[in-house]
């Protein structure tokens, strides 16, 4: 999405100073500084993940010839969705992981908070020692893609499966 932003004054010859500000849960990220009375800014699909308490912030300060100054502020929060990423057999769960936008996370099933339209890079691993030792090898996602790394987007809350299959391996 791509946020415009427009600021206006009833006076002449007057300054606009604006600051937009990634919010994320108690502390602020920079995100753009202009000098202009409006613009717009593209909002990022992926990087910086929405999780927990997360908007923008957009500061406007009108300075008027006089060196009289206002300041406005006002925020926007997204529409947010929970993607819920899980592997079959649930036995898995005690010894798999997932790479999920860099980070390792092996705690199942692994619910992102998100917002709609952001992308996510997740990587399975290709095959799986089992606590039995036996060796499972993955088939594919509960919606059919069978390859990892692979990306998912936020659009509405969803569950999502990474199902795996015995090989007849033993990895002991």
């Amino acid at each position: 999405d791509t946020i415009n932003f427009a600021g206006s004054s009833d006076q002449t010859g007057v300054s606009y100073s604006w600051s937009i500000d990634f919010i994320h849960d108690n502390h602020f990220h920079p995100t753009l500084k202009s000098q202009q009375q409006g613009g717009n800014f593209k909002i990022d699909t992926t990087g910086h993940g929405y999780g927990g308490k997360t908007g923008y912030q957009f500061t406007l300060t009108v300075t008027n010839n006089n060196g009289l100054s206002s300041t406005s502020i006002s925020s926007i929060y997204p529409d947010k969705v929970n993607l819920t990423v899980d592997v079959s057999p649930i036995s898995l769960r005690e010894s798999s992981s997932a790479i999920i936008d860099g980070i390792v996370v092996s705690t199942w099933p692994i619910v992102l908070d998100t917002v709609k339209g952001f992308q996510h890079s997740i990587v399975m691993e290709a095959k799986i020692c089992s606590s039995t030792g036996s060796v499972y090898l993955l088939q594919a996602w509960s919606d059919g893609i069978k390859s990892s790394p692979r990306t998912i987007i936020g659009g509405t809350s969803s569950n999502i499966t990474a199902s795996y299959a015995v090989n007849g391996e033993s990895c002991l």
